[in-house]
């Protein structure tokens, strides 16, 4: 992976590899299209094409295939839209090693879920992938509900959205909720 994105060692940043993602064309004809890097993509994988399977890189695997088969017994990733107001800690049974893997999401500042994280000290309790998907899936079945109700209600305003998702979640994750699924 070095060879194909970074020129030098001190370019190792987030910042910088997305200023090189996108110089990249998707299309193969262009002078832009990097056939390394798409292929260190592997879009499409074998089973996935969303990244949820253990085959894919690290640039674009998802949480749940990552813990499955992780590199290390605890790693950290950051994975926009994919916390829920805090930082998410899975656990589960790693298919390869008889251990557990703990896989540490984090997001960005713009969703308030970011900062330093001691693997030693987990930043939230830990949850078994099963429980995650549950959670996950009610959360957004809420704010789905919610969002019909303020089409149904023709009410776009700030206002009412959040006292629905005060009345669910509470000040802090209402404000973090109506950033991540209603601002625009």
């Amino acid at each position: 992976m070095y060879k194909v994105l970074w020129d030098a060692e001190k370019l190792w940043s987030i910042d910088y590899l997305n200023e090189e993602w996108h110089k990249l064309s998707f299309n193969p004809h262009d002078e832009a299209f990097n056939y390394a890097f798409e292929e260190l993509l592997d879009w499409y994988g074998f089973f996935s094409s969303s990244g949820n399977e253990i085959t894919q890189g690290p640039l674009w695997i998802r949480p749940e295939a990552l813990i499955k088969d992780a590199a290390y017994p605890v790693q950290v990733v950051g994975h926009t839209e994919y916390c829920l107001g805090d930082f998410i800690v899975l656990c589960d049974k790693d298919l390869s090693y008889d251990q557990k893997n703990t896989v540490i999401a984090t997001d960005s500042k713009y969703h308030q879920i970011f900062g330093t994280i001691d693997t030693k000290q987990l930043p939230a309790d830990k949850m078994l992938l099963l429980d995650f998907n549950k959670f996950y899936k009610k959360t957004m079945k809420c704010i789905n509900d919610i969002k019909s109700q303020q089409f149904s209600h023709m009410d776009y305003k700030k206002e009412f959205v959040m006292e629905k998702l005060r009345a669910a979640y509470g000040d802090k994750l209402a404000e973090r909720y109506y950033k991540m699924f209603f601002e625009e």
